[in-house]
């Protein structure tokens, strides 16, 4: 999405794993996280839930538009057939000639797994649109807006 936004900033970024430290059990941590994904659905009402699967199944599974998007934009392709696509491995000019999607190949092992919960979005928004400014600006120290959100979200709904 870099690349979208910033185009002016080509061959100024570069990418690396995060920092890992040792965990109590002696193991490393991930050097990778992640916020972003996509979801698609097909409505219940649906007149045409048979095709609307077939083009669902085909946008998943089409290798090509897989590794397009990630070229026109990062969007790393959770379709693992698509990461032997050469195109992804390639240096990447937007990242000083990285070999960026190998980068992301070679630490997909360790993105961290989405914890399904109905109210994930909730907690997601209210954080993004309440906490992340006053976080990043130092406003707040992380515990507290722990502690904030917590107190929010239960208040919300409890049992939260």
């Amino acid at each position: 999405m870099l690349q979208q936004f910033t185009p002016d900033l080509k061959g100024k970024w570069g990418a690396m794993p995060l920092p890992a430290w040792k965990l109590p059990n002696g193991k490393l941590s991930r050097r990778t996280s992640t916020f972003a994904g996509q979801g698609l659905m097909i409505n219940k009402q649906s007149k045409s839930p048979d095709e609307s699967w077939k083009f669902i199944k085909f946008v998943i599974t089409n290798k090509e538009s897989n590794a397009r998007r990630f070229l026109d934009g990062n969007s790393f392709p959770a379709y693992q057939p698509a990461w032997k696509d050469e195109r992804l491995l390639q240096p990447n000019e937007f990242f000083s000639n990285q070999k960026f999607g190998e980068l992301l190949v070679k630490l997909s092992s360790e993105v961290p797994e989405v914890v399904g919960h109905p109210n994930r979005a909730k907690a997601i928004f209210l954080f993004q649109e309440t906490f992340f400014n006053s976080l990043i600006y130092g406003e707040l120290k992380p515990a507290e807006v722990v502690d904030k959100m917590k107190t929010m979200l239960e208040a919300a709904e409890p049992g939260f």
